[in-house]
């Protein structure tokens, strides 16, 4: 028989999967899922990109290729090359206004700031990425900053909260030079990086960010959230932003970043992001497993995808007829079963919400529609669970497939892609 799964409302039939179900599976609902080993932290909110943007003064939109919105233009900021890189100049007058934050990056909540910036003169205030607003109390504000005053040069939660540069490149990473500034806090500390080196450390630290106003490139909002305070605006050029709900490492950071550069130069782009599974299943006992998984991916299909996963755990009789065995190791046959649950679910849901928006998963339903789903979980599965999982695991003709998907899906010549 089919298994029918009703969450809010919804039901959601999917293919023969079991013939009887033996176990309870309870869903916990959550803010969000912590993961310490991801490179896409939780979920990329912002991922904006100067190379998307045509030449001048003219641009209105950029272009979010992150789960919100796109961000709006106020002024004139001018697309150009600078010191090597397609980047967006703000002189001041010129801001962008993107989508309101999300309850993951407000208050204490886990979060990551990436900026790719050059600023020719830096005082002692200027910020870069922002969102919810001054005035206090201390640590409500969140300013990511470039600029030189050893209080709050670096950053604006207010009070006692603020950081300056206080590294190797106290009182700022220097003028005219092009730098990866990273943000992260991690629920209890804060820190700074410059070009993937740790700068500034508060640990601890007790932020309460402001919820509800729009996120903000080059500006900093006023007292009140819904205006900009004009004295901290930018002057000084931005290549990427990127925001993430969670924690990314520094060194994935970088390396993202730095594949990109070379990619820019070579007349390819690297798709940077990670598989990352929305719904993290557990096996509480013989009869009994947990599934975490955030409302907003339960609408996804994330959460067909965590079922699927549970009876492969839970149902012997099942893992024997898909693999012949009824033992629970491992296989890309319980992957792919994952895989295409999760993508059914995700096309009932589309048909249903026509502006729903995953870029992640669209990606995988033209991958695995191509027959390509193999080479994907060796790759962007198993190879990020197992150091040299293809030189170790794979056959001459499974390293081909997989030399053949990168050419295909990971070094990208369409450079809208």
């Amino acid at each position: 028989m089919s298994v029918i799964v009703t969450f809010f409302r919804r039901t959601v039939m999917c293919r023969k999967i079991i013939y009887s179900v033996s176990f309870i599976l309870v869903l916990v609902l959550v803010c969000g899922v912590g993961r310490a080993d991801v490179t896409v932290a939780e979920d990329l909110l912002v991922d904006l990109r100067a190379e998307d943007l045509p030449y001048g003064e003219g641009v209105t939109t950029w272009t979010n290729h992150g789960s919100l919105g796109d961000f709006t233009a106020n002024g004139s900021p001018l697309v150009e090359d600078v010191a090597g890189m397609k980047t967006v100049t703000f002189d001041g007058g010129s801001w962008f206004d993107g989508p309101a934050s999300t309850p993951g990056i407000e208050g204490g909540g886990t979060r990551t700031i990436e900026v790719w910036a050059y600023n020719p003169s830096i005082p002692s205030e200027e910020t870069i990425v922002s969102w919810a607003q001054r005035g206090g109390p201390d640590g409500t504000n969140m300013a990511f900053n470039y600029g030189n005053s050893d209080l709050f040069g670096a950053v604006g939660h207010w009070g006692g909260a603020d950081m300056g540069w206080w590294g190797t490149h106290s009182p700022a990473p220097a003028a005219n030079t092009w730098w990866l500034l990273t943000y992260t806090h991690d629920g209890t500390a804060t820190r700074l990086y410059v070009n993937g080196e740790e700068e500034s450390v508060r640990d601890p630290v007790s932020l309460d960010t402001y919820g509800g106003n729009p996120i903000r490139v080059a500006a900093q909002a006023d007292g009140t959230g819904a205006g900009v305070e004009s004295a901290f605006n930018f002057t000084g050029s931005i290549a990427a932003v990127r925001i993430h709900d969670g924690v990314l490492s520094p060194a994935d950071s970088l390396t993202m970043h730095l594949l990109e550069k070379v990619g820019r130069k070579l007349g390819f782009k690297v798709y940077v992001k990670k598989h990352i599974p929305r719904a993290l299943v557990y096996k509480e006992n013989s009869k009994k497993v947990i599934m975490l998984v955030r409302q907003e991916d339960v609408e996804k299909g994330w959460a067909m995808y965590g079922m699927t996963r549970a009876v492969w755990m839970m149902e012997p009789a099942y893992r024997k007829e898909k693999t012949g065995s009824a033992e629970h190791n491992t296989t890309s046959i319980e992957e792919g079963d994952c895989l295409i649950n999760l993508l059914a679910a995700y096309a009932i849901a589309k048909a249903e919400k026509k502006d729903m928006r995953e870029p992640a998963l669209d990606r995988l339903k033209k991958i695995m529609e191509n027959g390509e789903t193999i080479p994907f979980i060796n790759l962007e599965i198993f190879g990020l669970k197992v150091p040299h999982f293809s030189a170790l695991y794979l056959d001459e003709k499974e390293k081909k497939e997989v030399k053949d998907y990168i050419q295909k899906y990971v070094l990208l010549q369409d450079a809208g892609s």
